[in-house]
């Protein structure tokens, strides 16, 4: 909010607002009228959210105010301590009804991916978003939560919706067995779970049945209600529990003497008096019949607009309807944050006349129920033109992307690649030691053979094949079962020596693929706070076990989550991405580059190390007293460990050493007249390679669409060595 009358938004502390949003002009609601409010300024609206998914009947309906005035003038206040029907605790009852039960270790919760419930401790802890529970301890113990039923952003490629819905409902059961049973309907029944419905939004005719539940033919055990239970005139909720469940309670009450739950406004006389009329206009109206008219039109209105290049889905049914924005209609490609499009939306509908709901690039709509046909033409039309608005303002964004023209001739003083620099960064390195182009070695006679060795990796082959057998969860199955072997159990040396040279940017930055975090604690410092993000449970309680008393915990965080739907509440300056890449299938490098480039800020960088093939050096006269070169004593031994054609390269001169891997430099000049071997072999830090090879092209291929060019291409001298069998590694 912005000043007001002498009313600074900084005195405020307004809930779901950013900070730099208090420095913006607020829209002040002054008036309502039917379908429709006013501002300060006289403008009119058209309330497509119905205030909050509130005002059911529209925001003057006559009889709601009388009601409350009568109650306020009869009795306006009184508590109901003692009255048993008072609003608790849908979490309490269901806890309170095990123990009665003796079942005192039956207390776990799921609740549902990407949903919302609240914002109090308990609420915002089911609730399934991400930003609800960061920096708040969130969520709580004893709440799980299961995938989001969204099969236009979650189903796997060829998944029909009907396997989708198949493969969420076993893993709903999967998740209940991992907890245990004695910790979808039928699966519930099942396990004796109690199914807790939501209804605050979806009640009260909302989809066109009495309650969402109704809808969809599902049972619940217990129901909470509010909003469109008073239309919104009035605060009030209420839970609706099975006679089983009251009996428990009734009994459990009169054993201890009293049932110990209640709020000071329960039973409001006057919220109350304001649902009962609600419930009789409801009735009196067929608000049931009114809706179901609606929402034929305002589905139908609205949905004929998804063949837009910018949105993905537009869903809804009854009078609630979402829209979902993302570039190229991929559910996994979102616009950059910075693109701002659903807040752009939201702006191009206001400037016409109609407010919608926009978190993100995500849109929400649920006009009152006593919209008329004329009022919801005028809606249909206000999309229509805000939505062409948005169109092309994403077109413009796109074309100011810079045209990427890369160099790739070599610089003759360190035969780097040369790339053009952008205000988004992106420093590639190769991960082991000096390809053969950069060599020091000027002699005419320098051969190479290029070559790959076939060792087998039995640790390799047995994690290989539980990730082709479990797709979505072999990652946390390695983990589980300790094949890990791209888990170092140390530092990147090359990452620890940008963070001591000062080279890391500050603020936020981000390693996905963290596993056992030792990467992010090592840069986590009072100026750099470091997300770790993994898709293993297993992992991140690794992770978390290993550094739970880290001097530095204030300065990291690890996270369970998918990279690719992660949706966090504040861009990075930094992203570090050293075994994720090569990890994924090429397929989804693509969209690997799209949520990069969302993650980062304009001026952000993306630090990332390839396994290129690299070169090995064999000295077969000195005796060499570090461990990390490799010598050998004659050619023989050589062969007999990689089977490769071996060239000598005569140094006539003396040059150069190539730095030693472990990051000390050259310490000696070769000696002129003597001999080395050079060997060409894939090795890496994982044992028996990366899942995919890449390469640098490979990253530009899918980052310079996006707008991020390399700054620059270092050789990194840092790399761990590869780990030894036998002879040779």
């Amino acid at each position: 909010m912005g000043e007001i009358n002498g009313y600074m938004g900084h005195d405020m502390l307004a809930p779901f607002t950013a900070g730099w949003q208090i420095d913006m002009g607020p829209l002040v609601i002054e008036k309502a009228e039917g379908s429709y409010v006013y501002d300060i300024n006289g403008k009119k609206y058209l309330d497509s959210l119905s205030g909050l998914w509130c005002t059911s009947l529209g925001g003057s309906e006559a009889r709601l105010i009388e009601a409350a005035n009568k109650q306020l003038n009869t009795l306006p206040f009184y508590h109901s301590f003692w009255n048993r029907t008072t609003k608790p605790s849908l979490v309490k009852l269901v806890w309170y009804y095990n123990n009665a039960l003796g079942r005192p270790n039956k207390k776990k919760i799921i609740a549902q991916g990407n949903s919302y419930h609240g914002s109090t401790y308990l609420t915002a802890g089911l609730s399934g978003l991400p930003i609800l529970h960061q920096k708040f301890d969130l969520p709580p113990p004893r709440i799980l939560h299961t995938q989001c039923p969204h099969y236009w952003s979650n189903h796997l490629p060829g998944e029909t919706e009907e396997e989708f819905s198949t493969r969420l409902a076993n893993n709903l059961e999967n998740l209940i067995l991992k907890e245990g049973p004695e910790t979808i309907q039928v699966v519930l029944k099942k396990y004796d779970i109690l199914l807790i419905a939501d209804e605050v939004i979806c009640g009260f005719g909302r989809l066109g049945t009495m309650f969402g539940c109704d809808k969809y033919n599902i049972k619940p055990d217990l129901v909470s209600l509010a909003k469109a239970l008073s239309g919104g005139y009035m605060p009030i909720g209420a839970v609706l529990v099975s006679p089983e469940i009251s009996n428990v309670i009734l009994s459990e009450s009169n054993k201890i003497g009293v049932f110990c739950h209640g709020f000071t406004y329960s039973g409001h006389p006057v919220a109350c008096a304001v649902a009962l009329e609600a419930l009789k206009i409801y009735k009196e109206r067929n608000i049931l019949e009114v809706v179901n008219k609606l929402s034929s039109k305002f589905q139908e209105g609205l949905k004929a607009f998804a063949d837009s290049p910018i949105i993905g889905e537009i869903r809804g049914t009854g009078l609630v309807l979402s829209t979902d924005f993302v570039n190229n209609k991929c559910p996994n490609d979102p616009f950059p944050y910075d693109w701002a499009v659903g807040t752009y939306f939201g702006a191009q509908c206001q400037k016409y006349g109609m407010l919608v709901s926009f978190s993100g690039d995500h849109i929400n709509m649920a006009p009152p129920f006593s919209l008329t046909l004329e009022e919801l033409d005028e809606m249909i039309s206000i999309y229509k033109k805000a939505l062409k608005d948005t169109e092309k303002r994403v077109e413009e964004l796109k074309a100011k992307k810079k045209t990427v023209i890369v160099d790739t001739s070599l610089d003759g003083s360190d035969g780097n690649h040369i790339l053009t620099a952008s205000s988004m960064r992106t420093h590639l390195s190769t991960c082991y030691g000096l390809l053969f182009n950069t060599l020091p070695l000027t002699s005419p006679r320098s051969r190479l053979t290029m070559a790959r060795s076939n060792t087998s990796k039995p640790k390799v082959d047995k994690m290989q094949q539980i990730l082709h057998s479990d797709p979505s969860g072999g990652w946390d199955k390695c983990w589980e079962k300790g094949m890990t072997p791209w888990n170092l159990g140390q530092p990147t040396p090359i990452l620890i020596h940008l963070h001591q040279t000062g080279t890391l940017p500050k603020g936020r930055a981000l390693i996905p693929g963290c596993g056992s975090g030792h990467d992010v604690v090592a840069i986590a410092s009072p100026e750099r706070f470091v997300v770790g993000l993994d898709v293993s449970e297993n992992a991140i309680k690794h992770a978390t076990k290993l550094f739970s008393s880290s001097k530095s915990a204030e300065n990291f965080a690890f996270l369970e989550a998918d990279f690719f739907s992660w949706r966090p509440t504040q861009l990075f300056d930094l992203i570090f991405d050293y075994t994720f890449f090569c990890a994924i299938e090429p397929e989804m490098r693509s969209r690997w580059a799209s949520r990069i480039r969302a993650l980062l800020k304009p001026d952000g960088e993306l630090i990332t190390l390839i396994f290129p093939e690299v070169l090995c050096y064999a000295h077969v006269i000195d005796t060499i007293e570090d461990p990390l070169v490799f010598q050998v004593s004659i050619l023989q031994d050589i062969n007999e460990i990689v089977s490769l054609n071996v060239f000598t390269v005569p140094i006539e001169t003396s040059v150069t050493c190539p730095p030693y891997r472990k990051g000390e430099g050259a310490k000696d000049s070769c000696v002129a007249g003597h001999t080395y071997y050079m060997l060409n072999r894939l090795i890496s830090d994982h044992e028996g390679g990366p899942p995919y090879k890449v390469s640098v092209s490979d990253y530009e291929e899918v980052l310079h669409p996006m707008g991020i060019r390399a700054e620059s291409i270092m050789e990194n001298h840092l790399a761990i060595p590869p780990r030894r069998v036998s002879k040779f590694a």
